[in-house]
């Protein structure tokens, strides 16, 4: 599409001409174009690996362009000092990875943009600082309390952070916004709440390109559409255009289904077994006497608001926190006391909200998922690397890892593919409960339904129990088998009649201000 564009169209808001970067023999990107205007929300999509992280972070300076033009409000930027330039052209930035320094508190990276508020010596006001953070954080509709180190933060207050520093100050004729994945990890109202300031700020004439799956956001904010697919661009044009249940083919470029990552031998008997999970009058830090049962071959989707301790309730059972008083079983076997890890009495998989922490950075493909079991990988003289590629390769080919490769490094996979990986090293076990929080964040739609698609099939075929905890009611709705929703560490409502109802949920999660949230 480059080699045709007309250069007297290079428009005033952002322009990307032929944008191309390669990681040695890998081409991430290959002749991408991408425009948008003053005014106009541009979504940017494609499956996992398909480049568009990739794409953001070389306009920010983190990668280097191998070649491309880029130009902003009409101004060439020089491509070996795309970062620097970028930032002095007014981008803003919101990344997958959201860029915080986990070591500095909330108030200090938010100075990181803005700079720093002097006193009369030339020295930092701390008090002052604090409060225009607060007051930053406020105008965005946000309450964190500023002086938080960024590391005690979950992923949630984290992502609410970035977004603040990326829309504080915001200048709709200066500035072009850039978000990848915002809403990833944030519940309905915090992620409505986005989509109405970007609204608003689109309409004062921000250019806004959003990188999201949720393909539900592409119809409710985007006027216009960029596609990539496996580095290259496919399709531009205007939202409208495309029917709804068409994008998912657009992005994917194919109708087939693969086949699930479940493993084959038929259908267990699950008349007589032990729940896979029973919680008796559980409590630890907000969580407060908990009663929740998981059935062996069951899926209890859990929800709630930032702060329920949904996500806190994952941690006890895996055994990451240690709980006060109560009683955790697994699968018929009794965590003798509190202080007993309650995941050493059965066979438990988790992947936390925080992908990075259910993995190992500077390690391969294969040795992340290897890492939970060797099982089926020995021979005489140990730990046989032949089979444990070969039980990678198979992983990595049923949940369409990308790169196809079990030797590339974990730090090199988009976040998206991190997430499969994480995921991917608990499916291949033979496991009496799986405990999910936030799966399938910042993974593509195609590859989402067929993993949880799978997720079903191991739990009814094999009668595995899983507990999953997300902010999409939607998803849970679909999936669940029963609903459970969590309000201030208690269990305030529960759903077991199918099919359910989303808004019934909502409901029960928000209360009265659901029907404010969806108007």
């Amino acid at each position: 599409m480059s080699d045709d564009f007309d250069m007297t169209e290079v428009g005033s808001g952002l322009t990307i001409i032929g944008a191309t970067k390669a990681f040695g023999a890998t081409v991430a990107l290959e002749d991408v174009d991408l425009r948008v205007e003053p005014g106009e929300i541009r979504a940017l999509v494609g499956a996992n690996g398909s480049g568009k992280s990739t794409l953001i972070k070389a306009l920010a300076g983190y990668h280097t362009l191998d070649r491309g033009r880029v130009f902003v409000k009409g101004r060439e930027l020089e491509l070996s000092r795309l970062g620097e330039e970028a930032k002095s052209g007014g981008l803003r930035f919101v990344h997958q990875d959201l860029a915080l320094i986990p070591t500095l508190s909330i108030a200090e990276n938010l100075a990181l943009e803005r700079g720093y508020i002097r006193g009369a010596l030339g020295t930092i006001d701390r008090r002052k600082q604090v409060d225009r953070a607060r007051s930053q954080l406020r105008t965005v509709g946000f309450d964190l309390d500023p002086r938080i180190e960024v590391a005690r933060l979950g992923p949630v207050e984290k992502t609410l952070v970035a977004v603040t520093r990326a829309l504080d100050h915001v200048d709709p004729t200066r500035n072009i916004l850039l978000l990848d994945e915002p809403t990833a990890r944030l519940p309905h109202s915090d992620a409505q709440r986005l989509a109405d300031t970007l609204i608003r700020l689109a309409n004062l004439g921000l250019p806004i390109v959003y990188v999201t799956h949720r393909l539900e956001e592409v119809y409710s904010l985007a006027e216009t559409i960029t596609v990539l697919r496996d580095g290259r661009h496919v399709h531009e044009g205007l939202v409208r255009d495309i029917p709804k249940g068409e994008l998912g083919t657009l992005i994917s470029g194919s109708t087939k289904k693969r086949p699930p990552m479940a493993r084959a031998g038929g259908s267990v008997e699950l008349e007589g077994r032990p729940p896979a999970l029973k919680l008796s009058n559980v409590s630890s830090g907000r969580l407060r006497n908990i009663d929740l049962d998981v059935e062996s071959g069951e899926i209890v989707g859990v929800t709630g608001l930032v702060g329920s301790g949904r996500s806190e309730l994952g941690r006890v059972v895996y055994g990451l926190q240690r709980y006060q008083s109560g009683q955790i079983t697994i699968a018929g076997r009794v965590a003798e006391s509190p202080l007993t890890r309650a995941n050493e009495t059965g066979r438990v998989g988790y992947t936390p909200q925080e992908r990075r922490d259910g993995l190992m950075s500077g390690l391969k493909i294969m040795d992340n998922l290897a890492i939970t079991s060797f099982a089926g990988m020995e021979a005489w003289y140990g730990v046989s690397k032949s089979a444990v590629r070969k039980s990678a390769q198979a992983t990595i080919t049923g949940l369409s890892v990308t790169p196809n490769d079990p030797d590339a490094l974990i730090d090199a996979l988009s976040g998206g593919n991190q997430q499969k990986v994480a995921l991917g090293k608990w499916v291949r076990l033979d496991l009496d409960l799986l405990i999910l929080d936030e799966p399938t964040q910042s993974i593509d739609v195609g590859a989402k339904v067929e993993l949880l698609e799978a997720i079903k099939a191991r739990a009814k075929g094999e009668g595995m129990g899983v507990l999953w905890f997300d902010s999409d009611v939607d998803e849970i709705v679909k999936h669940s088998d029963r609903i459970v929703v969590m309000t201030d560490g208690q269990i305030s409502a529960e759903f077991r009649d199918k099919p359910f109802s989303a808004s019934d949920v909502l409901l029960s999660v928000y209360g009265e201000g659901v029907l404010e949230v969806e108007a």
